[in-house]
């Protein structure tokens, strides 16, 4: 499920992947339009990558899901990098 689709996501969130989906819309990339969609884990890391570039993210990341059964999948950006003694 896109973020702009989930009830849960913060508002500003929502407004930043609305890019993407304004871009599949414009390429006719469905998988990028539609709210829940089922896919090959190989498509879903496509899509995830189309979004790190959209949104100039510098990952993407991936883990299960709470309930076992699907995988999240997460554009990362403004990250810090702290080191610890």
């Amino acid at each position: 499920m896109w973020a702009w689709a989930f009830k849960t996501a913060l508002e500003p969130m929502k407004q930043e992947v609305k890019r993407v989906r304004k871009f599949g819309r414009a390429h006719g990339l469905n998988d990028l339009t539609d709210p829940i969609w089922s896919a090959l884990l190989e498509t879903a890391w496509t899509m995830t990558a189309v979004s790190c570039y959209l949104l100039q993210s510098e990952m993407g990341y991936s883990a299960p899901s709470p309930d076992g059964e699907s995988r999240m999948f997460l554009s990362l950006r403004n990250l810090r990098y702290e080191t610890h003694p």
